[in-house]
């Protein structure tokens, strides 16, 4: 095999996996919650789950953040445009 060749060659390898096996019977929990107040608390195990709840409760969070600073300046803009201007000279 000529140096060229090899240098150009894809790297063809696997990574080991890196996360706990899940119990035996072990069930993917329904989204919104893991942990309850009158419940065991309940762990993720497979990082595709583990990515879909970390996407959703980020996605609800900054969306309801963002809601409320969107409708907050909406209002003080309204406001500010209905208000009479008074320029005062001193």
């Amino acid at each position: 095999m000529s140096t060229i060749s090899h240098l150009f060659k894809r790297a063809t390898f696997s990574l080991p996996s890196t996360y706990a096996s899940p119990p035996p019977g072990y069930l993917t929990p329904q989204w919104p919650g893991l942990y309850g107040p009158n419940s065991d608390p309940i762990y993720l195990y497979v990082p595709s789950t583990i990515w879909k709840f970390t996407l959703y409760w980020t996605l609800l969070l900054e969306g309801i953040v963002f809601m409320g600073c969107g409708l907050y300046a909406s209002y003080v803009l309204e406001k500010w445009k209905k208000e009479p201007r008074q320029y005062k000279l001193r």
